[in-house]
C-alpha cells in the first residue's frame, strides 16, 4: 500500500512539471524547490528512514531542475530561428544572401560610382591582415589570412553581414622572402585565387602593403629579413631584443615603442633618405636607398601585375603607418607609382 501511494504521488508530481516549466524562472524555481520537500515530508511520512527519505528529495529536485533546464534552452533555441538579429543567422554560410555584383568603378567628385549606370557604392569593409608566415621552414606566406579551401566560407559569412569590401594586407616578404629581386609565384598565383573567391562573394578590394616597425625581426611585420643584412645589422641570433635595439618579444600593445628603437629609425632613414645621410653605403652597386626602395618597388609592380585586370580591386596602396618618419623625398617612389597607375587604370592609389 505505501509502495502504491509513493508512486501515485510521484506520478502526479512528475504530471505537473510541463504547468510548472512556464512560470518564470524565479516562480519555477520555488515550486520546484516546494514540491521537492513535499516529496521528501510525504515519503518521511510513510515510514521511512531520513536518509533514504532526503536522497530521494534530491532526486527530484535534480531531476525537476534539469527539465527545467531542458525546457529554457529549447525556447531559446526557438526564439533564436525566429529573430532575424542574432549572429547565427547571419553566420550560416548555407543561407545565402546574393549581394550585389561586382561592377566597374570610377571615382568622381568624392564619390565612387557604377560605370554602366552611375550609381552610388557605399563601401562596407572589413580589416584582413597576413602579417606573419603559414610555416618557417621554409617561409611560406600561402594560406595567409586563411586557407584557400575555407575563403569561399569566409566571404560568404561577411557578404552575409552586408560587408562589400576587404583590405587585404600583402607583406613585402609575403612576395620577395627568398632575397632581393627574387618573386614567390606560388604566394602571387594564392593572392589571384583569393581575390577571384572574393569576387565571386561581391567583395571589392583595397591592397595593402602593410608593415609595422619595417619588419617582423624588429618587432613588426612588412620587410624581409635581407634587408636588414644588407644594412649591416646581425640578424641571426637575439642581438637585437638583448641589446634593445628593438624590442622583439614586447608586452601587449606596446610594439609602437619600437618606432623610436635603433634599427626601425635607421631602416627608415636609408630607405627614404639614405642618398643624404649615408651616400657611401652601396649595396650591389646601388647606393643603400636605391637600393632598398628599387627591390621595394619590384615587390609593388609584381602584386600589380597580379591584381591588374581584376574589377573588384579598387585601390593599391603604396606603403601604410610609417608613423613618425617623414621621408625628405619621395620622387622616385612617386615616379614609379605612375607605372603602377597604368597598370591598374581603374583604381586609385592612396598616398
Amino acid at each position: 500500500m505505501k509502495f502504491r501511494l509513493l508512486h501515485l504521488i510521484l506520478t502526479v508530481v512528475f504530471t505537473l512539471i510541463d504547468r510548472v516549466l512556464t512560470f518564470p524562472k524565479a516562480a519555477c524555481s520555488a515550486v520546484v524547490v516546494f514540491l521537492s520537500f513535499k516529496i521528501t515530508f510525504w515519503i518521511s511520512d510513510l515510514g521511512y528512514t531520513l536518509v533514504p527519505t532526503l536522497f530521494v528529495g534530491l532526486v527530484a529536485l535534480f531531476i525537476l531542475y534539469c527539465c527545467r533546464r531542458k525546457h529554457l534552452s529549447l525556447r531559446e533555441e526557438e526564439r533564436k530561428k525566429k529573430s532575424r538579429f542574432v549572429n547565427e543567422f547571419y553566420e550560416n554560410t548555407k543561407q545565402r544572401f546574393y549581394p550585389r555584383k561586382v561592377q566597374k568603378l570610377c571615382y568622381r567628385n568624392g564619390t565612387w560610382l557604377t560605370e554602366a549606370d552611375g550609381r552610388i557604392i557605399r563601401f562596407r569593409g572589413v580589416n584582413l591582415p597576413a602579417k606573419t608566415p603559414t610555416h618557417e621552414h621554409p617561409i611560406s606566406f600561402c594560406d595567409k589570412p586563411f586557407p584557400i579551401k575555407d575563403a569561399g566560407e569566409h566571404f560568404q559569412r561577411l557578404s552575409n553581414f552586408g560587408y562589400n569590401l576587404i583590405r587585404l594586407g600583402v607583406a613585402w616578404e609575403a612576395v620577395m622572402h627568398e632575397g632581393p629581386n627574387m618573386i614567390d609565384e606560388e604566394y602571387l598565383n594564392f593572392l589571384s585565387k583569393l581575390i577571384d573567391i572574393a569576387h565571386e562573394k561581391g567583395l571589392y578590394v583595397l591592397i595593402d602593403p602593410h608593415q609595422d616597425v619595417w619588419s617582423r625581426f624588429t618587432g613588426g611585420d612588412g620587410a624581409p629579413r635581407w634587408t636588414l643584412d644588407a644594412c649591416g645589422f646581425q640578424t641571426d641570433c637575439a642581438v637585437f631584443h638583448e641589446t634593445g635595439c628593438a624590442v622583439v618579444r614586447a608586452p601587449k600593445m606596446q610594439w609602437p615603442t619600437n618606432y623610436y628603437k635603433l634599427i626601425t629609425g635607421t631602416m627608415f632613414t636609408l630607405f627614404f633618405a639614405g642618398d643624404t645621410y649615408a651616400p657611401n653605403q652601396k649595396v650591389a652597386g646601388k647606393s643603400i636607398q636605391q637600393y632598398l626602395q628599387s627591390n621595394y618597388l619590384l615587390f609593388l609592380r609584381a602584386v600589380a601585375k597580379t591584381v591588374a585586370k581584376k574589377d573588384n580591386v579598387i585601390g593599391f596602396g603604396e606603403s601604410f603607418e610609417c608613423m613618425l618618419y617623414k621621408p625628405t623625398s619621395r620622387h622616385a617612389l612617386y615616379s614609379q607609382c605612375v607605372l603602377m597607375k597604368l597598370l591598374l587604370p581603374h583604381a586609385r592609389f592612396h598616398e
